[in-house]
């Protein structure tokens, strides 16, 4: 928020009014907070997948995704251009808990979520003989 602050001088002999508009700016710091947070989710084996994550903060927080234990699948995995994570096609190496991190150099709070990968089941025959 800024504020226009007026300022006065005056002389012995005339009376000057001089305005200097000072430019006063609001700064509070905050360390990031994250409003919108991932939901858990459920899906099919090769079905994509999409976590939100919005956060505020001053600066701007940096969103960071991670996934907890394991590795982010390279190749199938996207952070989009609003910060959230994309993952296509997923399968059961998947599964897990996912956390995003929103960061400043005040601070940082993260938010996890679940991922459950539903596979598809496969039947034998059972005409195979099995002795």
């Amino acid at each position: 928020m800024a504020h226009l602050i007026p300022t006065f001088t005056f002389c012995p002999h005339f009376i000057f009014r001089v305005v200097n508009l000072l430019y006063v700016r609001d700064t509070y710091k905050k360390k990031p907070r994250i409003v919108e947070g991932p939901k858990d989710m459920v899906v099919k084996e090769h079905e994509n997948v999409v976590f939100n994550c919005r956060a505020t903060g001053d600066p701007e927080p940096t969103i960071i995704w991670k996934k907890l234990n394991s590795n982010i699948p390279q190749g199938r995995s996207f952070i989009q251009d609003n910060k959230s994570l994309k993952i296509e096609k997923v399968d059961s190496s998947d599964e897990g808990i996912y956390i995003c991190r929103a960061e400043n150099a005040f601070g940082f709070q993260e938010s996890g979520v679940q991922l459950n990968v539903h596979c598809e089941l496969f039947f034998v025959s059972s005409d195979v003989a099995l002795f």
